[in-house]
């Protein structure tokens, strides 16, 4: 039950074990998810007006809908920022650090990859050191879903202690979820082959230690990503001022290889920043040109990649600058260039 007086709620502060309660302050509330009951941040898009009086958040109003976690006021809602319309997809980066190793999932998110819903590709990778794992999923989609997905993680990330609670010492929840899904077959009719009960078992001991997301809208050419974020880690875009369609030279590259760089997003982001930062092209090198990788494909069936790389410059591209340099993959599988194609009309991501 929600512990409260005629001064206020309270919530426990601390491990499950070994902790204290305490009032919660402003812009706090007393949230109760499991077997504990904990003072929380207000999520991002909502409000506690009473300082330690509520065990609920207030919604920010239709028109002003974005405040930061932690809010205490109406009036730390605002209006959504100011921006050009882009090309009406978004972006979504998340993340989720753990202790232990949990590589084992990379099999199910290789599966769940490239759904074609959302564009989406997940990777889980482990720092024997620190003994964590370090999750990442990212969406493509329409802006409302991104944004939907979006708030929808920064409102977990105010929730984590009480996820942490109720890992520890829920089991008997966590028994009946898996057999839920042993029941219905879950997994098996999503096409991915793990046995629930070894998901289960492998993750008894889970410590979720951060979770975070990253909203990036989805520019045009002739635009940029804002340099700081706007609330809740949003980023929108804004005129590019150094764009001149007229100056500006713009070239799209195909390539293909039977390499699996597409397969996983760590893949992806590896190859991504080799062509954006690493990629020795002379003809090519910041700040005059940039190289980015806007297209990355995998054909499960034929193990093989299809990319496209967006390269701009300030001076005249040569018909040959591209054709005598080697692309690879992080395992030095090498790709194929394939003939040049005019610049689309279609948008970047």
């Amino acid at each position: 039950a929600v512990v409260s007086t005629q001064s206020g709620h309270y919530g426990w502060e601390g491990e499950y074990m070994d902790g204290e309660c305490h009032v919660c302050e402003a812009g706090h509330y007393s949230a109760s998810w499991g077997p504990t009951v904990r003072c929380l941040p207000c999520p991002p898009g909502t409000y506690s007006k009473d300082s330690a009086l509520s065990h609920e958040c207030i919604k920010c109003p239709q028109l002003t809908p974005i405040s930061e976690a932690g809010s205490g006021s109406r009036s730390d809602c605002h209006a959504m920022a100011k921006t050009l319309e882009g090309d009406l997809t978004a972006t979504v980066e998340v993340t989720i650090s753990a202790s232990g190793d949990y590589t084992f999932l990379n099999d199910m998110l290789s599966e769940l990859s490239g759904y074609e819903a959302h564009e989406m590709s997940a990777q889980v990778e482990y720092d024997g050191g620190e003994d964590v794992s370090e999750g990442k999923v990212h969406f493509v989609m329409s802006e409302k879903a991104a944004y939907d997905v979006h708030m929808y993680v920064q409102e977990m990330k105010t929730l984590l202690p009480l996820a942490n609670d109720w890992i520890a010492t829920g089991h008997s929840y966590v028994n009946r979820i898996f057999s839920m899904l042993n029941i219905a077959d879950s997994l098996y009719l999503l096409n991915l082959d793990m046995d629930p009960s070894e998901i289960h078992k492998k993750m008894r001991h889970l410590r979720i230690n951060d979770i975070d997301s990253t909203y990036h809208q989805n520019c045009l050419v002739d635009q940029m990503h804002s340099d700081e974020p706007d609330m809740a880690n949003m980023f929108f875009c804004k005129q590019n001022d150094d764009y001149d369609a007229a100056t500006i030279n713009q070239m799209y590259l195909t390539y293909t290889a039977q390499s699996e760089a597409c397969s996983t997003l760590g893949g992806r982001d590896r190859l991504a920043r080799y062509i954006k930062h690493d990629w020795e092209v002379s003809e090519c090198q910041e700040p005059i040109c940039e190289r980015s990788l806007i297209r990355c494909d995998y054909d499960d069936e034929n193990k093989e990649c299809w990319i496209v790389v967006y390269a701009k410059s300030i001076r005249k591209f040569k018909s040959e600058t591209f054709d005598s340099v080697k692309l690879v993959d992080e395992n030095d599988v090498e790709f194929t260039k394939a003939k040049k194609k005019k610049v689309p009309t279609a948008t970047l991501r």
